[in-house]
Formats: C-alpha cells, structure tokens, sequence
C-alpha cells in the first residue's frame, strides 16, 4: 500500500509539470531498450545503485528497492519528454540485463553460469532449462503500468527473440533440443505479448540479434515467428537484429511484423542496408537506426541528412522512426542526450 500511494502522489505531481502529451505525426523518434542506470552524476541513479547493494547485504527492502527504481525511471521519462521523443521506452532500469525476462519463465533454473551477450563485454547469467518452458502470467505488466502514470505517449518495449534466448540458454532436459527450446520460448513470448497488446498505444520490438550469427535454418525461424505473432494485430510487432548484417532480406522481410529495425548508423551499414531497402515492405514501419549506440563519437548533420532523405526515397516518411541501432545502455547519459536530441534535430531538418 505505501508503494501504491507513493506512486499515485509522484503520478499526480508529475503530470502537473506537464509530462503527458500527445504523440505527432508522421515520422517519429523512437527510444528504444535499456538505458544507463550507474551513472554517477545522476542522484537517481547513484541512489538505486546504493539501495540495490544495501538489499543484498539485507539492509533495505523490496519496497526499498521499488521505490528507488521508480524515482529513476520517473527522472528518465521527464528527460524524454523534455528532449521531445516521440515514442518511449522505461529504460528498463528492474532488470539487470535484457536476458533477464528468462528468470520470471516457469523451467528456467541455474542462473550461475555467466554467457557473454554478443558484441558487448557484458555478460549474464544464462537460464539453465531442466522442464519445458512455460509462461508464467503478464512478466513487463508492472514495467507499462508505471511509465502509464506519468506518460501518455506510445510505449515500445523491447524483448530478446526465442531464437537468441535459445542460443543463450543451456539445455539440462535431453528431450529439449535447440529447435524445441526456441519454439518453447516462442510460445511464451507470444503469450507476453498477448498481453501487452491489451494495453492501449503499446508496441512490441522482439530482439533476435543472433539469427544471423550462424546458419539460420529458415523453416524453424518461420515456425517460431509465426507461433510468436499469432492473433496478434501485426502492427504492434517488430523485429531487430541490431547492427548485424541482414542476409537474405527478401525473405527477412516477409516475416510477420509490422516493422523492422535496420542499422543505418555510418557509411558502411547505410551502404548495405540502403540496398536491401528495395524489398522493404508497403505499410510497414523502418526503425532507422541512424545514431550508433556503440560508441560516444556523434555523425556529422550533413551525413545523416544525406542518408535519410535517400531513405525517404524508398520509405514514406510516417512509417520512418529515427531511432538508435541499439540500445544506449552502455553510453554514459550526457553522451546518450546529446544523440537523442541529435534524432528531434536530424527530424526536424528532414521535414
């Protein structure tokens, strides 16, 4: 009850200071992911990262830890209003790492064993599966309901594909095998995202980076993708491979989402995926990941202008959404501003 109370009373505040808007039209810049939660010059921040290490010396509580989580997010979605995004994320500050959802699954144990995440020197603590997974009920319900009380605006929630979270799990049940693990896990992402679908201007980006670290066997990505959108509206589905190279575009882009994400973040990937932008479907969204969020150094203007106005060319510009090429976890928050205020300005020059 303290924490519900404590959520309405910053609710109402906030919303008095003018957080609640209405998106645009037309093309819109897009946040997307996880975003930087040590940051030592952010007093939200710095409080979270105490309050989470006083929990595991069993000197604060759960609540503790709740409310500290949700003064940061508060801080993160005052800043996304205040640079001008038109569709947010929470930040993603409840979890240690994308992979984490693995955790809230029925038959995901172990949780030891630390995998590196692909192209970072991050690591986590991969699920180890001893019986088939199962969903266990809404997982990101708690993550919408709070950015619902202090925004208005589209929320896009990002989720690790059953295809990636397959290859970063270890398999301790001999009758699941790689391709029943990623169907398994198709089927609970497709349960989440039935939920979150319930909840109004919600979209869903499913981050499958490693189909294309490998052979990708076509027939069982189909089967899982198609498992994973069933009855959902198409429209509030879209899929990411982040800066990997997309091979065989034309079948990539027949796969059943509303919209893709495609790294356009300098000259060699705008060169490649500009191609590829031939066999960009009609109708859907491009997620132009046009800032890199892999390293601090900014695009000049007159690059990133040049290169969108070719998009434009290939894409009308109400499904365009300027976006990072990944998430700006990893970028320290002065650096992660400046790129989103970067987007508001690179949209406002191309219209």
């Amino acid at each position: 009850m303290r924490g519900g109370f404590f959520d309405f009373i910053l609710a109402f505040c906030y919303a008095g200071k003018g957080i609640l808007k209405i998106k645009s039209e037309g093309m819109k810049v897009a946040i997307h992911g996880r975003w930087n939660k040590h940051s030592s010059r952010i007093g939200e921040a710095k409080n979270l990262w105490r309050t989470r290490e006083n929990f595991d010396k069993v000197l604060a509580t759960e609540d503790e830890v709740r409310i500290a989580t949700n003064l940061l997010t508060i801080r993160f979605l005052s800043l996304l209003d205040k640079i001008g995004v038109d569709v947010i994320s929470d930040g993603g500050f409840r979890w240690d790492s994308a992979f984490d959802i693995a955790r809230k699954i029925r038959g995901s144990d172990g949780l030891k064993i630390l995998h590196r995440i692909p192209e970072t020197n991050h690591f986590h603590r991969a699920p180890e599966i001893t019986v088939w997974p199962v969903w266990p009920g809404p997982i990101l319900k708690e993550d919408i309901r709070l950015v619902r009380m202090y925004n208005s605006k589209p929320i896009l929630v990002s989720l690790v594909g059953p295809y990636t979270l397959a290859r970063q799990s270890i398999s301790r049940n001999s009758h699941i095998d790689f391709a029943k693990l990623v169907l398994a896990y198709a089927e609970v992402l497709h349960r989440e995202i039935a939920e979150l679908a319930k909840s109004n201007k919600v979209y869903v980006k499913i981050d499958d980076p490693q189909i294309f670290s490998s052979q990708i066997d076509w027939s069982l990505l189909r089967s899982a993708y198609f498992k994973l959108a069933y009855g959902i509206e198409r429209s509030k589905i879209f899929h990411c491979t982040w800066f990997r190279r997309i091979r065989n575009p034309k079948a990539y882009f027949e796969l059943p989402f509303g919209g893709f994400f495609v790294d356009l973040s300098d000259r060699s990937a705008f060169l490649r995926n500009y191609a590829i932008l031939k066999y960009f479907p009609k109708g859907k969204i491009l997620g132009a990941g046009i800032i890199d969020a892999r390293q601090p150094a900014m695009l000049p203007m007159e690059d990133m202008l040049f290169w969108m106005r070719s998009v434009l060319q290939r894409v009308p510009r109400e499904n365009v959404w300027l976006c990072p090429n990944a998430d700006l976890e990893f970028l320290p928050w002065d650096i992660a501003e400046d790129k989103l205020r970067q987007l508001v300005q690179l949209k406002k020059e191309v219209e």
